[in-house]
């Protein structure tokens, strides 16, 4: 079996997220897309959206994009291994999803992750378990690293980003969807009033 693994806070999962997986469904010949959110993330603040609101803000959006395809199954997945009161790192997924599943493993990411790879803690056993997967982002060049090598899946030809869209949240006078969220995303955070200005981040 092969999988793809996308980690990442996604607080919240927009359209360029989406935009990744698809591009990465079209290049390879995955069975499944596994979605990973990290419960604390080592090398970012704190998320301010729960992290079980973001692991339902993650279903709500792959239902609204692919629930039509078959092949590769794209999920959410929580790992209770992985869901501890401390940040978690890449590595440890990994490990723990090829224990578990002895699949061939291809780890996903945005060409900003890519270009500070080298600087990934035990970097080197991650390249030992797992292909990298990259897609370049809107206006990021790609690095090219001495001794890793990467699969090139897609361009994104949109400026998107999490941080974005939580600025357009905070907005008082925002009345509409903002750009990047799919319609029950963006509906899912209106009645929970999720980002709203001096509002305490939880886990």
């Amino acid at each position: 079996m092969d999988i793809g693994l996308f980690c990442g806070v996604f607080d919240p999962i927009h359209l360029g997220h989406l935009h990744i997986i698809n591009a990465v469904k079209n290049k390879i010949d995955l069975n499944e897309i596994w979605v990973l959110p990290n419960y604390i993330p080592p090398h970012k603040s704190s998320p301010q959206a729960s992290f079980q609101d973001r692991y339902t803000m993650i279903q709500m959006a792959i239902t609204d994009i692919f629930l039509a395809y078959e092949k590769p199954y794209i999920r959410c997945v929580t790992l209770e291994e992985i869901i501890q009161p401390y940040p978690n790192y890449t590595i440890n997924t990994i490990k723990y999803i090829k224990d578990l599943t002895q699949a061939e493993l291809f780890l996903i990411m945005g060409s900003d992750e890519w270009n500070n790879f080298p600087t990934w803690y035990k970097v080197d056993q991650i390249c030992q378990l797992c292909q990298i997967v990259v897609v370049k982002r809107y206006h990021t060049e790609l690095i090219d690293h001495e001794n890793f090598s990467y699969i090139f899946a897609d361009y994104m030809t949109e400026n998107i980003s999490s941080s974005g869209i939580r600025k357009q949240l905070q907005a008082a006078s925002l009345g509409e969807i903002p750009c990047g969220l799919t319609q029950s995303v963006w509906k899912f955070i209106q009645e929970n009033k999720l980002y709203k200005k001096g509002k305490e981040n939880k886990l």
